[in-house]
Formats: structure tokens, sequence, C-alpha cells
């Protein structure tokens, strides 16, 4: 009983000399107080993480400090903090951490967004840069008309399943721009495929969700043992992710072989192969990777975005109303928007910019991590720091966006009396720095076109209850995306009279 009392002893008192000898000579980065040992473990949100590093921020200031078990976080809440850092000093600050979850145990290796900073990273980047550059995006704008025009004829049968019509506009975009495969309905199988593969990939990577990334030991526990759900989970993932990114390069490559092949990422890249400068196994394996990340993270972003666009309308008939005024005075009543329009349509731009700052697609940014040491003011950020940037705090700082949980497109027009509010997709809507989306301009696009065209067939409106009344639609602050799960049943979409 004697010996274990003196072994802790002697150990807590080492860590009392530690502190007491090598106390730093900088202020600490504040943050909520952390527990001997685990530090922070409990105060980590393990969904909506948003919504408490918001609290942190109106707490402690711009930046925020967490740790867990010898990992230090910090959480950037200003626009000052994560330009300085995120973008500013991206050298330092381009690099993500490596998850034993989501990488080694799920296999998501191959996923251009989680990949560390490198030549291997910047192979797949140059990959995406050179298919969805804002040069040469205009390619694809066939693809978003056609997608576009399908929604609107599912819309007109069947208004009330918005979501799953959203689902399938942005996910027949990503097939085509990714694979050249055109989506048949609804139920098509890549559609299937891909919804499995997001769920998994947002299981995955959520934020201190998995033990096992804060205790990497975990990763050995067999699969049997109770607790152990994560290695069930993983190996799910790793199977349907496999499935995904093998069949529809099969299917493009078939095409290729037989001359039908329709512009697409795979193809372009394919029959350029001779000019990587890497064998022709390596180059293949890499553009696999980057159709896949384009094909996973190209659906549910852009109908997330549709989604909260829509209920803005249902909560905002005001706005509806003068917007579909500007269109009928560009377009008039017969022709539907094109992308040559869009300079024309200043008041559409706006309302794509305040839904995206409304409710962003992705409130907290991917965590980046400091290759060394750094120092911001007078804080000190040591060297594998994970660094997340808030971007919902960023959007929602009444500094930047007047009264911002209101709903107001107006903040973002030039006028003779008022300077235009920051454009959310020029602060944090795709990311930060060298990290930041590689498809944000097709993503830019596929949204603006469904909006312009929806405001310029549709009135949006309320759905009806059984006794006629108009469903109520409100919502609390802070809240905001889990309106994705419901508004579906809120809307329906009546064709305009023109």
């Amino acid at each position: 009983m004697f010996l274990p009392f003196v072994v802790v002893s002697l150990v807590l008192l080492g860590l009392i000399l530690k502190r007491l000898v090598f106390r730093p000579n900088h202020p600490a980065i504040p943050g909520p107080k952390p527990y001997p040992i685990i530090g922070n473990l409990f105060d980590l949100p393990h969904e909506r993480q948003w919504i408490k590093f918001t609290e942190w921020a109106r707490l402690y200031g711009e930046i925020v400090h967490v740790h867990t078990f010898g990992t230090s976080i910090i959480v950037l809440n200003s626009v000052h903090a994560v330009k300085e850092l995120l973008e500013r000093r991206s050298a330092i600050y381009s690099d993500r951490p490596h998850s034993v979850m989501l990488c080694d145990i799920m296999g998501y290796e191959w996923g251009v967004n989680a990949m560390q900073y490198g030549d291997r990273w910047k192979t797949h980047r140059r990959i995406l840069h050179q298919s969805f550059q804002r040069a040469t995006i205009q390619n694809f704008w066939p693809i978003q008309h056609a997608a576009t025009t399908r929604l609107v004829s599912a819309l007109c049968s069947k208004p009330n399943n918005f979501w799953e019509h959203c689902k399938h506009f942005s996910a027949s975009i990503a097939a085509k721009s990714a694979y050249g495969i055109e989506l048949s309905d609804q139920d098509d199988w890549f559609i299937q495929q891909q919804q499995r593969n997001f769920e998994y990939l947002t299981i995955g990577a959520t934020p201190f969700r998995w033990m096992v990334d804060i205790i990497p030991a975990l990763r050995h526990v067999p699969a049997w043992v109770p607790g152990a759900e994560f290695k069930r989970v993983a190996r799910a993932a790793r199977e349907c992710w496999q499935v995904m990114l093998e069949a529809p390069l099969a299917y493009a490559k078939a095409a290729i072989e037989t001359g039908t092949a329709p512009v697409c990422l795979v193809s372009k890249c394919l029959e350029g192969s001779e000019k990587s400068g890497l064998s022709p196994e390596v180059h293949e394996g890499y553009v696999k990777n980057a159709a896949g990340i384009v094909y996973v993270a190209g659906m549910d972003t852009t109908s997330s975005a549709l989604h909260a666009f829509i209920l803005a309308m249902v909560l905002h008939p005001e706005v509806q109303r003068k917007a579909q005024k500007e269109l009928d005075t560009v377009l008039g009543v017969e022709r539907t928007p094109s992308f040559e329009d869009r300079p024309n349509l200043p008041y559409i731009e706006a309302i794509m910019s305040e839904v995206l700052r409304w409710v962003p697609i992705a409130p907290v940014a991917l965590p980046h991590v400091a290759a060394q040491d750094d120092q911001y003011g007078e804080y000190v950020i040591k060297k594998g720091t994970l660094v997340f940037g808030n971007s919902w705090a960023l959007l929602h700082d009444p500094d930047i966006y007047a009264d911002p949980w209101v709903f107001r497109p107006e903040r973002f027009i030039k006028s003779d009396t008022q300077i235009p509010e920051t454009d959310p997709a020029n602060l944090s809507v795709y990311g930060y720095g060298r990290r930041v989306c590689p498809g944000r301009w097709l993503a830019d696009g596929s949204v603006w076109i469904a909006i312009a065209t929806i405001l310029s067939r549709f009135d949006i409106s309320p759905a009806i209850d059984a006794h006629g009344a108009p469903i109520d639609v409100s919502f609390a602050r802070d809240q905001l995306p889990a309106f994705n799960s419901y508004v579906i049943h809120l809307c329906d979409g009546l064709l305009r009279d023109n």
C-alpha cells in the first residue's frame, strides 16, 4: 500500500516542479480551466461544436485554448486572428492533423481534404485546380443548366420533396463533372452510395467524437469488445468508400475507351497522364482520389445551401418579391436565367451571399496544424497545436455584420449611402489559406443558378396544415443548421403565374 502512494506522490511532485522550473515567460492563451491529466476532455463538444466555441468566444475572447492528453487545441473566433494565422501565415498553418479514426481505421487516407501538407497533397490539389479553377469553370455551365432544368421539373411534380430534389441536383452535377456519369433519378445507385459515403465522412471527421483520436492506443482494441463501436463503423465505411472510388472510375474509363466520354475531371486528367510526370498507375490513383472527393463533398454542401435558401424565402416573402421583380425586369416573363445574366442580377447575388452567411455550409472549418512554434500577439502557439477557424462566429460577428441574426441581402448591395458588408465567400465560407476548397467555383455556380431559376419559376410559401392554415416557421439563435432536417416538410413550391 505504501509503495504506490510513494510513486504517485513522486509523480505529482515532479509535475509540480516541472511547472515551477519551466514556467513560461508568456501569458497562457485563455480558455476553460482544465482538469489534471485529462485536461478539457469533458469540455470538448461532440456535436454542434460552433455553439460551444462561440460561447467560449464570448467568455474568453478571439482566441481560446483547450487541451487534452497532451494535445493543444486553439479556436479562432475573429476575422483578424483567422486572417493573420490561417491566411497570411499559411506556410505555417496549412497542415492537417492525422486522425487515427478517419485516416488509419476508416481508411480515408485518400481524402484530399484530410491529407497532410506535402507533395502528395499538392499533386492532388493541382489536379483539382486544373479542372475547377475560376478561369475554366464555364466548361461546366451546360452541366449545371441541365441539372437545374431537371430540378425545376421535379419541384413542379413533387414540391414537398424539396430536400430529395436538392440532393439529386447537387449529386448529378458532381457525378457529371467528376466522372461524366448522367444520374437517372433519385433512386440511382450512385446517389444512394454517395449519401452513405458522406454520412461516414461526417461521422469520422466530427472533431472530438472518437476517443481513439485522443487515446490512439485504443485502435488495438478488438471489434468484439463492448464499447468498440468505432471499429464496426470503420469497417463499414472502409468497404463503402472502396466501392465508391472504384465503380464510377471504371464507368468513366470504359467511356474513354469507347470514345464516348464527355469532358469531366477523369477524362481530362487520364487522357493527359503523360504530362503528369508520374507513372500511369500512380497518376490514375491520384485522379481516382481527386474525383472521389468531388463526388463525396459535392452533394451535401450545395444541397444544404439550397435548403437554407428555401427556409429564408419562407421566412422572408418580402425578399422573394424583391428578387422576382429584379428577375422579371432583366429576363422578362418568358426566359429563365443563365450565367450570362449574372452580372445584371445583383440582388440575386446578394441573396446567395446572405444565405451562405446566415447558415454557413461548414460552421467550423476543418482543423489546421501549426507546423512550428509561432507567436500571435503576446501568446505562443506551440508546434503541433490544432487550430480551428470558427466560421460561425465570424459570419455572425456584429462588428462585421449589422444585426447578424437578421436575414437581409441588402447588406451586400452597394449604393450612394452604403458600403457593402464583407462578402462571406471572401471570408470563411469555403475554408482558409492554402486549404480553401478547390471546388468552390463549381459550388458557387451551382448554388447561384439554382437560386435564380427557382425564384424565376416559383413562389415559395409555408406548407398548409390539415385545417388549411399555413404552418408556422420559426428558428432559434445558434440553431439554424438544425433546420436541414425538416425544412422540407414546411415548404411548398407554387409555380408562378407570369
